[in-house]
């Protein structure tokens, strides 16, 4: 397998060129541990002066907001998900905590001939107290991108916590790093090996994201590109007059989360007394973050608030103190420093566009970027709504919290916005809403925020909701509103799709055994039962052309039995809101489901004679009715009987010809590399799927599969080593999997049995 890799190895030699000039400096990697929903291993590497962490990204994928990482000396910082990257692949934002040992560190420019030489290593495993083990592993194969491994000593095991460790081997004394372990396989006779995958093609994937600025420029001025430190300055460019007042800058300073202003102010004029507060004393940073002056120095007095009597002509120097500053903070956009007469008049001095760096260069201009700019490797929409510029940034939902991250920018001067978390919506594939639960702008959080935008600096906006169905698809709309101090505009996305943004998100259309027409809505009877006293009914409701808001209420919805026995409903859900009324925005061509549920009817009832459920939109109300139904008709429970099972194959190395997959003599499907299948059974309650390279070769073994009434059952087909097989997969991974939309060369093709 070796010499058949060596050729795409010289191929990719090709692009070692251009990905060495983004990964430049030789240095060593260091590696971290990772703590979030799953213990995971992970490699630091920086970028303009930040660092980041790149991981496998099913150690992250279900973490939430809280993810931590623990380097170097049990080093504790905080991280969070920036990217997600093809080959289980992701890059996380050291965003504050200690500093990590984090630098930039190339790939060798013999990479591939180190490949073809190299027999074993070691992976190097960080533990969560700093220290680091070294598993020894020799080198059984490598792939195009993988490099499979195995322990030396037969003691040793792979586990699911190793994702993310790294590959090292030695070479004339010189560490090298060969990949980062993504996955893991286990065999009856206990024995495990390592799929790496190898550090070229890691910088493949990620080289765009960490290509390093060589300048920053800003309304045409270059600045030279910024590097994080401990203790970082900055000279404030100002020297302005004002009430007979000179105030000059000297230094700005940060250290840690503190960062310290220094001024001298003097009269020109006359002996005079002023008052200064911390009130009156604020600065932005380049995130638009806001920070309130937390105390202050005036010659020999010091506090938070008091009056000073200056004499004229003595400059007295100002010190101000801001606690609570982000780590992540490189540089001052606009300070404004209030200063109050005690006879009177007031005026608010202000500076900005300061770098903060270890080397103070005066007259800097802080690289914020600015209209028309791009977001480095963000920017999935944006739009200009009330003279703000909106840029969507990424989304993710995890464990039914969804965060969705936009940055906004107001043009060309300062504007105050105001947002309501009522005022941000978003609707899953199934049709249920969700309020926003959460709002961050900068720095304030909370239901509602507002904030004075400082032209021209782009600011963090962060909406969450809680209680997103897990499992879904994605968002199909996303509605929200921004206001300014003189109106409010409403804007909308859609299709967020969680496998692959702006394609359209598949909808789950259920078969109907009943199907009107009706206010400009497809209504579709699902099922509907009875046990006991107590009748469920299942429809599916889809707007045909436009988004419309639906409202229905349990007391005019009523169910005569065959007897004539008239019964109200008693519960009613329109996609997720449940209640005696609902109102829902029903979003076009998305089937929402209404689920009605009735008490107390006749227990000897054998069926329905009437369904009445009265729907109303914005222009009018029409009724819905529905005659002769019987209960524990086949017909109504049309679809619950039967079971899916999807196919699909990913891509595969060196079998580009089908697998073919039979049950007993008769062949189901030929599957290639990048294709699904979807097969509805009603009849069968197991069947056993097997793989065969030819149609005409045996089969032996199988994968069994034991269908279950109204079920759905995910089948990977893979090859491996020479042989292809088939394995059931666990719902949820073979529900993202399938769903992937980027993995596969066309849409789904149905199976008929």
């Amino acid at each position: 397998m070796k010499q058949s890799s060596a050729m795409h190895r010289v191929r990719k030699c090709g692009l070692m060129a251009v990905l060495l000039l983004c990964y430049h400096s030789l240095s060593a990697q260091s590696t971290v541990f990772i703590e979030s929903s799953e213990i995971g291993r992970g490699v630091l590497l920086s970028r303009n002066g930040e660092c980041f962490v790149i991981s496998p990204y099913h150690v992250v994928e279900n973490s939430g907001l809280t993810i931590d990482v623990f380097g170097d000396k049990s080093v504790r910082s905080n991280v969070e998900l920036v990217k997600r990257f093809p080959n289980d692949i992701a890059v996380l934002r050291v965003t504050d905590g200690g500093a990590q040992n984090c630098t930039r560190w190339s790939i060798p420019s013999d990479y591939a001939s180190i490949l073809d030489q190299v027999v074993n290593g070691y992976l190097e495993v960080r533990q969560r107290d700093g220290s680091a083990s070294l598993m020894q592993v020799n080198i059984r194969n490598i792939e195009d991108e993988f490099i499979t491994v195995q322990p030396r000593d037969f003691r040793d095991k792979f586990t699911k916590g190793l994702s993310g460790a790294a590959l090292f081997t030695t070479i004339d004394g010189n560490k090298i790093y060969l990949g980062m372990l993504q996955s893991v396989e286990v065999y009856d006779d206990g024995t495990t090996d390592g799929y790496v995958l190898q550090s070229d093609d890691i910088a493949r994937l990620t080289s765009e994201f960490f290509i390093e600025n060589q300048s920053m420029i800003l309304g045409g001025i270059t600045q030279d590109k910024l590097g994080l430190s401990d203790n970082l300055t900055g000279s404030p460019d100002l020297d302005e007059t004002a009430l007979g007042f000179r105030l000059q800058g000297k230094e700005i300073r940060k250290n840690g989360s503190r960062t310290t202003a220094t001024f001298t102010l003097t009269s020109l004029t006359q002996d005079q007394q002023i008052r200064l507060s911390t009130n009156s004393i604020e600065f932005y940073d380049e995130s638009g973050k806001k920070y309130q002056a937390t105390d202050l120095r005036f010659g020999s007095v010091s506090g938070r608030s008091f009056s000073y009597e200056l004499i004229q002509g003595v400059p007295v120097e100002l010190e101000i103190n801001f606690s609570n500053v982000s780590s992540s903070t490189t540089g001052v956009t606009q300070m404004r420093i209030g200063i109050q007469r005690i006879d009177g008049g007031k005026h608010t001095f202000s500076t900005g566009r300061i770098i903060l760096t270890t080397n103070t260069k005066r007259n800097s201009p802080i690289a914020t970027p600015r209209r028309g700019n791009d977001i480095s490797e963000k920017g999935l929409w944006h739009d200009n709504i009330l003279d703000f510029d909106l840029n969507l940034v990424s989304y993710r939902e995890n464990d039914g919290n969804l965060l969705v991250h936009f940055k906004i920018t107001s043009f060309q001067e300062d504007r105050p916005i105001r947002l309501h978390s009522s005022s941000f919506e978003v609707w899953d594939d199934r049709g249920g809403s969700y309020k926003a639960t959460n709002l961050r702008l900068g720095n304030n959080r909370g239901r509602t925020v507002s904030q004075t935008l400082e032209a021209d600096v782009i600011t963090d906006l962060y909406v969450e909701f809680a209680g997103f169905r897990a499992g879904s698809k994605g968002v199909v709309l996303f509605s929200g509103e921004l206001g300014n101090e003189r109106s409010r505009r409403k804007f909308q996305l859609r299709n967020l799709s969680f496998f692959s943004y702006g394609q359209p998100i598949a909808v789950d259309r259920l078969n109907a055994i009943w199907s009107t027409e009706i206010l400009g809505l497809t209504v579709d009877l699902i099922s509907y039962s009875k046990t006991g006293t107590t009748a469920n009914f299942k429809f599916q409701v889809t707007s045909t052309d436009s988004d419309q808001v639906i409202n229905l209420s349990k007391s005019s919805i009523y169910l005569f039995d065959e007897k004539g026995n008239r019964t109200q409903a008693a519960e009613i859900k329109l996609g997720n809101q449940l209640g005696s009324s609902v109102k829902q925005t029903v979003v076009a061509n998305v089937p929402t489901n209404l689920d009605i549920v009735f008490r107390d009817i006749r227990s000897a009832a054998s069926g329905v004679a009437l369904f009445r459920c009265p729907l109303t939109n914005d222009q009018s109300t029409q009724e819905l009715q529905i005659r002769n139904l019987a209960f524990g008709q086949a017909t109504a429970q049309a679809g619950a009987n039967c079971s899916d099972i999807f196919l699909y194959r990913l891509g595969a190395v060196g079998a580009e010809k089908p697998i073919y997959l039979f049950v007993g003599n008769r062949q189901v499907a030929a599957v290639r590399p990048g294709e699904r299948f979807r097969i509805t059974t009603c009849e069968k309650t197991r069947i056993k799927l097997h793989a065969r390279l030819d149609r005409s070769q045996a089969s032996y073994g199988g994968e069994p599969i034991d269908l279950s009434k109204g079920g759905t059952h995910y089948v990977a087909v893979t090859y491996l080593f020479g042989l292809a097989s088939v394995k059931e997969i666990k719902p949820k991974r073979g529900y993202k999997d399938f769903h992937h939309e980027d993995w596969y060369n066309g849409p789904v093709e149905v199976i008929n049995w």
